[in-house]
């Protein structure tokens, strides 16, 4: 597909996002697919770039003809070492060396609501609350009322206060998974922290499974 779309192995891949968290979604797929040699993600998404008055069109670019190819590659870093499902989550719930981040909005998290307040409609999953002993790291600590990232000391001190250290497994989580890989984005890209993993599945897939356990 990215071949279709003029991609090769040569491009470099500039990700927009709109918001911004939609941007580290894809680069995380990316990633998990191998092809994010060449991918980076532009900060503050479309939103800022619209708002500090850089250009933006309507037309829509031609595909390429012929279309250009990207060698398969090996992912760099294997799938089990960026994702993690809910058993795994579940069997590490109060594991010492293991800290589950949230990053949904304070409604969510409290279990007030179970889409954050911008959604049209207050859904997503069965019940509200939030994982068993997950920490609260809402987008606010980590981007700029813009809609762009904190300084590198803003969110080493925000990942801190949550119980984030670099021995420490850090596993984000959010509501549908785009902004759990906006924290993964943090702590990997920007932070260098060694073990983050998303669970994508994330509330909608938690808070709607028999017998798992929920906070509120």
């Amino acid at each position: 597909r990215l071949g279709e779309l003029g991609v090769g192995d040569d491009s470099t891949l500039v990700l927009v996002g709109d918001p911004v968290q939609f941007a580290t979604y894809a680069y995380w797929v990316l990633v998990l697919s191998g092809l994010a040699t060449r991918a980076t993600v532009l900060d503050g998404g479309h939103a800022t770039w619209a708002q500090r008055g850089y250009p933006l069109t309507t037309q829509v670019p031609a595909t390429p003809t012929p279309t250009r190819t990207m060698t398969p590659a090996t992912p760099v870093t294997p799938a089990r070492l960026l994702r993690i499902g809910r058993e795994e989550v579940r069997e590490g719930l109060g594991r010492a060396g293991r800290v589950v981040l949230d990053l949904r909005s304070r409604e969510e998290y409290v279990g007030v609501r179970v889409a954050p307040l911008s959604a049209p409609f207050d859904h997503g999953a069965v019940r509200a609350g939030h994982i068993p002993g997950a920490r609260h790291l809402p987008l606010e600590q980590l981007l700029t009322p813009d809609g762009l990232f904190r300084s590198r000391r803003e969110l080493a001190a925000a990942v801190a206060a949550v119980g984030v250290s670099r021995d420490v497994e850090a596993v984000t989580s959010c509501r549908l998974g785009h902004r759990s890989t906006l924290g993964w984005f943090v702590l990997t890209r920007l932070l260098d922290h060694p073990r983050a993993r998303v669970y994508d599945g994330s509330w909608t897939e938690w808070g709607s499974l028999v017998g798992f356990p929920i906070e509120r």
